[in-house]
């Protein structure tokens, strides 16, 4: 803090103003996000709450039905008794995550989360901003991008309100990039354990290890080997819960079409105050920002009937070509590149998944905009179209039908764009490794 503080002081009137309208524009943010978690329900985490107390139980997370007699700490109110699956969608890891805070009571819960994805994003955007000023770089657009479309906009408010977890992957990003520009074998065998944890709580993030494994050393593979040997035991050992998880996930999805069961009770049934608290119904519902709907949705649009065998096959297809096209390109890619290759296969996978996606995912495109803009080596043209894809995205300067879409496709073109530059930068071999 001490170091900012200095640099600040050392700083022309235009930036010192411009540096203090955007820091108050983030208090105000956080300011508003601690609001949001006390006057809304925190659905989201609500139903994750849930399915990690009842982790405790003989019931399973992602079929139990709260009953009139059970605990109301086992009530969610935004679930539908008439549906054979909750409300919970995150993975087993992710709910072990959230039994952490199990002895907490549901309304401490929402600030102790809320504290938490606040220190998420600013971890992540200190960590550029330090290392961008340690190179001697101008932050104040790197800064200015970040605050007005992540820290101060829908994307970020609608993450806050809703509870959701998708800042704890936007972390994994930022750790993962922390660890590669190490260039240590230890930090290699950290980044494998990383993406094995990371999956663990999220599955599709594991196909981030796919351009690390083809350009990293032994020592990353020792780390997701080892660490995918720890995670899969455990889960051998909870081979319900998975399984569980899976058949969820393909009723949510839509493969199976029984997705409903007669009940005794209906949601106007449910206790009005629930642990103490009146607002577990609560929703703010008018953010008004989106992200690309995945193509098995515009495929249902168009009554196209394709299987999603199809889109599955086909976005491991695109996967592996562009990591093998890039491999062939370049045998030493930098660490920019490297994790933004990871990034976009990762990303790419949640379009191609019939999964319906959450407008609070755009919240990730955070890490990719910083490593972009923190490289130096973003064209202008380029800038403009991700500042226009984030207006899109956040509906800057008004709504218009398709604009969430049309935005993160632009974001993603920039992305493709970049990585098809190659950054100069390299990844040296670690001693010993081969």
């Amino acid at each position: 803090m001490k170091y900012l503080v200095t640099k600040y002081r050392s700083l022309d009137a235009f930036h010192k103003r411009a540096y203090l309208i955007l820091v108050l524009m983030i208090l105000g943010s956080l300011l508003l996000s601690i609001h949001y978690s006390i006057k809304y329900s925190g659905c989201d985490l609500r139903s994750r709450t849930v399915g990690a107390r009842v982790l405790d139980t003989k019931a399973s997370p992602y079929f139990y039905k709260w009953l009139p007699g059970d605990s109301e700490t086992l009530l969610d109110p935004s679930d539908d008794p008439t549906r054979i699956v909750n409300a919970v969608t995150m993975a087993p890891g992710m709910l072990y995550v959230q039994s952490v805070f199990n002895s907490l009571h549901y309304s401490w819960i929402k600030i102790a989360w809320t504290i938490c994805q606040i220190g998420f994003v600013l971890y992540v955007l200190i960590f550029f901003l330090l290392k961008h000023i340690r190179e001697r770089k101008d932050p104040l657009l790197l800064f200015a991008i970040t605050t007005i479309f992540f820290l101060c906009s829908p994307t970020w408010l609608i993450n806050i309100e809703r509870g959701q977890s998708y800042t704890l992957f936007l972390l994994f990003f930022c750790l993962l990039y922390q660890l590669l520009v190490m260039k240590k074998n230890t930090a290699w065998l950290l980044a494998g354990l990383l993406i094995a944890l990371a999956s663990y709580c999220r599955p599709n993030f594991i196909v981030t290890a796919l351009p690390l494994v083809l350009f990293l050393n032994r020592q990353f593979l020792y780390g997701l080997g080892a660490g995918g040997a720890v995670m899969g035991l455990h889960a051998a050992f909870h081979w319900q819960l998975w399984k569980d998880y899976f058949q969820s996930m393909t009723i949510w999805n839509g493969i199976e079409t029984l997705n409903r069961q007669p009940s005794t009770i209906t949601q106007d049934q449910f206790p009005q105050v629930i642990e103490g608290m009146s607002n577990l119904r609560d929703v703010k519902n008018n953010f008004n920002v989106g992200v690309l709907r995945p193509l098995p949705w515009w495929a249902s649009k168009i009554s196209a009937g394709i299987p999603n065998l199809i889109f599955t096959l086909a976005y491991f297809f695109i996967a592996v070509a562009a990591t093998l096209r890039f491999r062939m390109r370049s045998r030493k890619p930098g660490v920019d590149v490297l994790c933004l290759l990871a990034f976009l296969v990762y990303i790419l996978s949640e379009y191609f998944m019939a999964a319906p996606r959450g407008t609070y995912n755009g919240i990730q495109w955070m890490f990719p905009v910083l490593v972009m803009l923190h490289s130096g080596r973003l064209t202008k043209v380029s800038i403009l179209l991700m500042v226009t894809g984030l207006c899109l995205m956040n509906s800057y300067p008004f709504y218009f039908p398709y604009f969430y879409d049309i935005g993160e496709l632009l974001l993603v073109f920039v992305l493709v764009r970049f990585i098809s530059t190659e950054l100069p930068s390299q990844v040296q071999p670690a001693a010993g490794s081969k």
